[in-house]
């Protein structure tokens, strides 16, 4: 599946940015986190694109097991991964 992650203008819809560096890695859960975005890809892996130029800055290996249907969800300091089964991992940069 190929993945790519775009930022969007809210008002008018145009393109600010695309990732295309996160190809075919299935990426799910987008989320605003801080000054970035976090995408988690297949593998458990978050990584956070820059928010100004969509760059790929960090990545971490969140949870080598996560089923389909996992998501995301931010609080400001902290990064929640939250699975169909209940588990959540926090995470933070």
């Amino acid at each position: 599946m190929k993945s790519n992650v775009f930022l969007l203008n809210a008002k008018n819809g145009s393109e600010i940015w695309e990732n295309t560096t996160l190809l075919d890695r299935d990426l799910i859960s987008p989320e605003f986190y801080r000054d970035y975005v976090a995408v988690m890809d297949r593998a458990g892996y978050v990584h956070l694109l820059d928010l100004t130029t969509g760059d790929v800055i960090a990545y971490r290996l969140a949870d080598d097991d996560v089923p389909p249907g996992s998501r995301m969800v931010a609080d400001g300091k902290l990064l929640f991964i939250l699975t169909p089964d209940s588990n959540v991992t926090a995470l933070s940069y």
